[in-house]
């Protein structure tokens, strides 16, 4: 009797030695596959767009004309990420009506009461959980709505950025996108404001976070604020590497090869090229009077 109970342990003991081992198998064969996942490299592309504020003195190319087209060029390119500028209230909510099945869209407008033009910015809700956003103004006082550099030489219009937090879902990655329109006059207004968007983002990165910053910058390659986006600690730099005019002015300024709409990041710049997006015009009405930017990065 003692030898069968014996036995009887035994076996039981065996069969629970076998089954926590091949479970512990299991295991780290499903954490290998966790791991290698969370370090493979992603992918993502990358779009700075903007839309022209429907201020009705475009004719033909007014806001009203070229919803379809800028509807076609997003979903034409599909990218991950969105930069827009020049986003009135009205366009907000018929940008959010044509892309909100598949894109997440946040921003405000520049003025004190958060009307007038805005910086924002949309991504793919299959793909990022938003974990924060911050709206400031280009300014001494940046919590301040509608401030400006008024001792400087910024133009009447107030200037913001729009910094989000994004983690990439299921990735266990995280990243910060921001996005921004730089004064179209004032040069120590672009300047100092280029300085206080890396400036934020050096305060809230590691030197592990990626960084992406897209815009409408009014400055040419080799400009001061340019400069201060591509020498700043984040280590930010241009990938828009095609010299070619982002700002056409409805097809009449295609000569000039005036380059003002960026994308700048501190992750790797994909092998794929980037890309001047000038195929969504149907005739003589074009989605913009910029054309929009993509390229790719991995992270």
């Amino acid at each position: 009797m003692k030898n069968k109970v014996r036995n009887g342990i035994s076996h039981g003991l065996f069969a629970l030695v076998t089954n926590t081992a091949e479970q512990l198998i299991q295991l780290r064969v499903k954490i290998g596959k966790i791991i290698r996942k969370l370090g493979e490299k992603m992918e993502l592309k990358i779009m700075t767009f903007n839309l022209r504020c429907d201020c009705g003195a475009d004719g033909i190319n007014n806001w009203v004309h070229r919803t379809d087209l800028v509807k076609e060029a997003i979903y034409g390119e599909s990218p991950d990420i969105i930069g827009f500028q020049e986003v009135t209230r009205r366009m907000l909510e018929d940008v959010r009506g044509l892309i909100e099945t598949d894109y997440a869209i946040f921003g405000a407008g520049r003025n004190a009461d958060y009307t007038g033009e805005g910086v924002n910015i949309a991504f793919k809700k299959d793909k990022f959980d938003l974990l924060g956003l911050e709206t400031f103004w280009l300014s001494d006082t940046p919590n301040v709505p509608g401030s400006r550099y008024e001792s400087l030489d910024q133009s009447t219009c107030p200037r913001t950025a729009l910094i989000s937090e994004l983690a990439l879902r299921g990735k266990g990655k995280k990243l910060y996108f921001c996005n921004t329109h730089l004064d179209h006059l004032g040069e120590q207004a672009k300047i100092h404001g280029a300085r206080l968007i890396c400036e934020k983002l050096e305060a809230k990165c590691t030197d592990n976070d990626t960084v992406i910053i897209t815009g409408d910058m009014n400055a040419t390659p080799e400009s001061g604020p340019i400069k201060e986006f591509c020498n700043s600690s984040l280590g930010t730099k241009d990938i828009t590497d095609v010299n070619e005019a982002t700002f056409h002015q409805w097809g009449t300024r295609l000569d000039e090869s005036i380059k003002i709409d960026y994308i700048f990041t501190n992750a790797k710049k994909s092998d794929k090229p980037c890309k001047i997006v000038k195929e969504y015009e149907k005739d003589g009405v074009y989605c913009s009077d910029h054309y929009p930017v993509c390229a790719y990065v991995e992270i």
